[in-house]
Formats: C-alpha cells, sequence, structure tokens
C-alpha cells in the first residue's frame, strides 16, 4: 500500500446493482485517464460547447437551479426590452453595446435618412427663395454622409476591443480614428437626426 492509501498496481472496478463488473481499469492512474478523456459529461460538453446559460452543459444539467435562473433572467430581460427598449445587461458593458450600436444606428441614419442638416451647407448654397441647388445639395449630402462615415469608423474601431492591445500593429491608427470620431461626434451630436 502507498501512502495515499491505495496500491498503485491494485485495480479498479465499476459493479452494478447485480454485482457484475461493468468498467475495470488497471490502474488508478488508467481510471483518472479515462474519466478525464471520454466520458459522457465530456460528451455532452463536446456535443453542446456554448453551454447552458455561459456555464459548461453537464454543470448546468447536475445543477438545475442554474437553468431556472438562466430562464427567469431570459424573460426578464425580454420584457425589459419590450417595454424598456433595451434590458439591464446594457449597463454592463455599457461602452461597447454604445460603440457596437452607434454605427448601426449611423448607418440606418444614412441610409434611409430624408434630409441634411443645414449646417452642411455654405452661404452661397441657396437661391432667392432659399432653397439649395442641386449641386449644393449633393455636396451637403457628400459632407453628412462623411461625418457620419468617420464616426462609424472610430467606434468599430473601439467595439474591436484591439484598441488598448499594445501588441497590435494598428493601435495608433484605431486610437486616433476613435479620438477623431469622438470629436465628430461632440461636435456634430445636435445634427444627428433624421
Amino acid at each position: 500500500m502507498t501512502e495515499e492509501g491505495h496500491n498503485k498496481n491494485e485495480s479498479i472496478s465499476v459493479i452494478n446493482k447485480k454485482g457484475e463488473v461493468t468498467e475495470s481499469w488497471n490502474t488508478m492512474e488508467d481510471f483518472i485517464k479515462d474519466l478525464n478523456s471520454d466520458t459522457k459529461q465530456n460528451w455532452l460538453d463536446r456535443k453542446f460547447p456554448k453551454g447552458i446559460f455561459h456555464y459548461r452543459t453537464t454543470h448546468a444539467l447536475m445543477r438545475p437551479w442554474i437553468i431556472f435562473r438562466g430562464v427567469i433572467d431570459e424573460l426578464t430581460w425580454a420584457w425589459q426590452r419590450v417595454f424598456r427598449g433595451w434590458d439591464d445587461r446594457v449597463v454592463w458593458g455599457l461602452d461597447m453595446y454604445l460603440a457596437e450600436m452607434i454605427p448601426k444606428w449611423l448607418a440606418l441614419l444614412k441610409d434611409e435618412g430624408f434630409g441634411v442638416p443645414v449646417s452642411m451647407f455654405e452661404d452661397g448654397d441657396f437661391d432667392e427663395n432659399y432653397n439649395p441647388t442641386e449641386e449644393a445639395t449633393n455636396r451637403a449630402v457628400a459632407k453628412y454622409n462623411e461625418i457620419l462615415d468617420d464616426i462609424s469608423l472610430g467606434f468599430k474601431c473601439y467595439a474591436t476591443g484591439d484598441l488598448w492591445d499594445i501588441s497590435n500593429p494598428n493601435q495608433e491608427f484605431m486610437k486616433s480614428n476613435f479620438d477623431h470620431a469622438f470629436q465628430l461626434l461632440h461636435e456634430h451630436f445636435s445634427i444627428l437626426y433624421d
């Protein structure tokens, strides 16, 4: 016998209720290797790699309260999205939420917008009836779209998460894009409407 209380050469067996040996291993090391290699738990975890409510599948199935709590949370957050338009999880990472959503909202504004803010026009762009010329409108639309694109690009750079990664060779480029986008958002915040 070893200090641990079992002989290293002692075989290990699984015996069912009828007294029959269903599985056996020659050594404790073989048992541990088999336990870690291809058990039903590992099979379930491989079959469902995303897990259940951010827990390993087998972990959640052995603890049903995790599943119950996860269902309650999902229903609560769905209810909040229906009646508030957002759920509590947004505040867990508000910076990333905004960095992901601002480019989407600006793309929608750019694609489906009906007009261009007056501040995009120059003084000589209007005729005697205060209507902009077609050329002036095209120039103002291009200027406005460029601003929206620059803001979107900067926030997309932030959303990648690589902005603060010093090993990223494009870090300075991404940081300058985000800084420029934030400056443009500050300057043109009051004209981000349709």
